[in-house]
């Protein structure tokens, strides 16, 4: 075998094989060894570059990859990079596009696999609240007291009260009911004239003795209270008085009459603030009933005339913030009673 470097080499009389120039120059000199950096393979690099660059602001992402590559080889002639454009687009795109597919399908898992766990938190904290309701529900509901239901006192009244309204005697009802229940004090007031005070006698006895009987006990006495006694000077002067020369028998008995509430002097009337108030009374769970003589039974709403009668009556505590409180509890459920 020869060792001669040029026997061994491509002649230049070959074809160019597959695109690939050939390595000894067409022309040269026996004698001297030149570069194989040509001025030629420079400019064919630099064309080369060049064609690469216009496929990348083209925007497509294959032809900018394959332009990438072909800089790796700059001596390929015109027809390799012809040759192998098609069939090194679709090389990368087997290679590119399962990676793609991959990735999207894997991201498309993720945001499944977020939304099945969110909805697995709302549902369990959707149970836990339901079930803590129901909790609470059926907690409650067994600490509830049956409600106290007594017997109908229109049963017994029914001919004392044959010309009295038609919801006379329910709201009377409702008032015993509510304190039975509540164990808050309960107001009753009854306007009447002069010609009717024997019916409103005859109906206030027979309230008394039907309410100490289901609220304390039937041997009990209600405590009365005559509104022209209210106005000695020393209930004037201190009206905590009232309160505790009476708190104990109402204790007691759960039943307190006030007569003729229009003879007491507003400054004594502040005692029953604190006998009727809900939230902080003297005493809890009693009847309170109060009697105003009227001239005429009112054509308005009796709470209205109570109201505006009283205003005129108690001047001395109608100009302060004393007038609109005490009203207001004393003047729940008031019902006119009418003659026989």
């Amino acid at each position: 075998m020869s060792l001669d470097p040029e026997a061994t080499s491509t002649p230049t009389i070959v074809p160019r094989i597959q695109g690939r120039k050939t390595i000894r120059p067409e022309e040269r000199d026996s004698d001297s060894i030149q570069s194989p950096i040509t001025p030629d393979s420079v400019k064919h690099f630099y064309e080369t570059r060049s064609r690469s660059r216009s496929y990348e602001i083209s925007g497509s992402p294959t032809k900018a990859k394959n332009s990438r590559r072909k800089d790796v080889s700059p001596n390929r002639s015109d027809s390799s990079d012809c040759d192998g454009t098609e069939e090194e687009i679709y090389e990368e795109n087997k290679l590119f596009k399962p990676h793609t597919y991959a990735l999207h399908k894997e991201t498309d898992n993720y945001v499944k696999d977020s939304e099945n766990n969110m909805w697995k938190k709302y549902t369990l904290l959707a149970c836990i609240v339901g079930i803590t309701g129901l909790i609470i529900c059926f907690a409650s509901g067994h600490n509830v007291e049956p409600r106290i239901k007594l017997p109908d006192i229109c049963d017994s009244l029914h001919k004392l009260l044959k010309t009295q309204d038609a919801d006379f005697c329910l709201n009377i009802n409702v008032t015993l009911e509510e304190i039975a229940n509540l164990n808050q004090p309960k107001t009753v007031m009854f306007l009447y004239e002069h010609d009717s005070e024997p019916t409103l006698n005859k109906i206030i006895n027979s309230i008394i003795k039907y309410s100490l009987c289901y609220l304390s006990d039937c041997s009990n006495s209600p405590v009365v209270l005559e509104g022209l006694s209210l106005k000695k000077s020393k209930y004037e002067n201190d009206y905590g008085k009232i309160i505790a020369e009476n708190r104990d028998s109402l204790s007691e008995s759960k039943v307190m009459l006030v007569r003729n509430l229009e003879k007491v002097a507003g400054e004594s009337a502040q005692a029953f603030h604190s006998f009727c108030d809900d939230y902080n009374p003297v005493v809890q769970g009693a009847l309170i009933i109060f009697t105003m003589e009227v001239d005429e039974l009112p054509h308005v709403q009796p709470q209205i005339f109570v109201r505006q009668t009283l205003l005129k009556l108690w001047s001395d505590i109608g100009k302060d913030d004393k007038f609109d409180p005490l009203i207001t509890r004393i003047g729940g459920t008031v019902l006119p009673i009418k003659s026989d």
